[in-house]
C-alpha cells in the first residue's frame, strides 16, 4: 500500500499492514492520535493520521507483502515445540530476539525465522515434524541422575544443575543434562562415592 495521506484505511487493512491480528488491529485504530470514520459500516481510519502516528512509533512494522499465515508459526505451534506457558513464551521471544508480530490473541513468529534459530542452537530439541531433525546428544535425566547420585530428591538436582553450571537441555518438554557435562563434574567432585569398574573375571 503507497505512504500516501489521501483517503483512510480499514482496520483489516491495518492488521494486514502490521501483520497482527483482528483485535489488536482494532486497538490501533482506537489510538486517540487517529481519527476515525464509519464508512457504509466499517471503521475507517484517515492515512494522513495513520502515517504520522507510525512515524513516531517503534513497536510496529509496516510489511510491503500482505499477511499469510501459512509463513509463521503461531503461539500453539511454539507451545508444541518447546512446552511453554504463554508468558514463558513471551519471554523466550524476547530473549532470543526473535522477530514476532503480537496480537492480543496471539503471538506469530516467521517460519524461517524460527527454524533457522532451531537449527543454530543446541538447547532446546522436538522431535515435532515441521521442524528439522537435529543430532541426537547424549543426555541423563533426573531419573537416571539420582540413581548414580544415590539421592531421592529432586531438588537437589536442580540445586546440582545451578551450583556447577551443567549443560541442559530441552527435549520435547523435558530438562536433561548434557552427558558430557555430567560425567567431567561427576569425575571431579568428592561428595557423591563414585561406583567402581568391575574388572573382568569378577575380581
Amino acid at each position: 500500500m503507497g505512504r500516501d495521506n489521501k483517503g483512510s484505511f480499514t482496520v483489516p487493512e491495518i492488521g494486514q499492514m502490521l501483520h497482527v491480528g483482528k483485535v489488536t488491529a482494532y486497538e490501533v485504530s482506537k489510538i486517540p492520535a487517529l481519527r476515525r470514520r464509519i464508512v457504509a459500516g466499517q471503521y475507517r481510519v484517515l492515512k494522513k493520521d495513520f502515517w504520522k502516528w507510525y512515524r513516531k512509533q517503534s513497536k510496529y512494522k509496516v510489511y510491503e507483502e500482505p499477511f499469510n499465515p501459512d509463513e509463521y508459526f503461531t503461539t500453539r505451534d511454539l507451545k508444541d515445540f518447546l512446552h511453554f506457558t504463554d508468558d514463558n513464551l513471551a519471554r523466550f521471544i524476547d530473549r532470543h530476539h526473535l522477530r514476532a508480530d503480537v496480537s492480543t490473541r496471539k503471538i506469530y513468529v516467521p517460519k524461517e525465522d524460527f527454524i533457522n534459530w532451531y537449527i543454530g542452537q543446541m538447547k532446546y530439541h522436538s522431535d515435532d515434524p515441521r521442524l528439522p531433525p537435529k543430532e541426537k546428544i547424549d543426555a541423563y535425566t533426573i531419573g537416571e541422575i539420582k540413581k548414580m547420585l544415590g539421592i531421592e530428591s529432586r531438588s537437589t538436582v536442580y540445586n546440582i544443575y545451578r551450583r556447577y553450571n551443567l549443560d541442559l537441555i530441552r527435549v520435547d518438554g523435558m530438562t536433561l543434562v548434557v552427558k558430557e557435562s555430567f560425567d567431567n563434574w561427576f569425575r571431579s567432585q568428592k561428595i557423591y562415592p563414585k561406583k567402581k569398574k568391575r574388572k573382568k573375571g569378577g575380581k
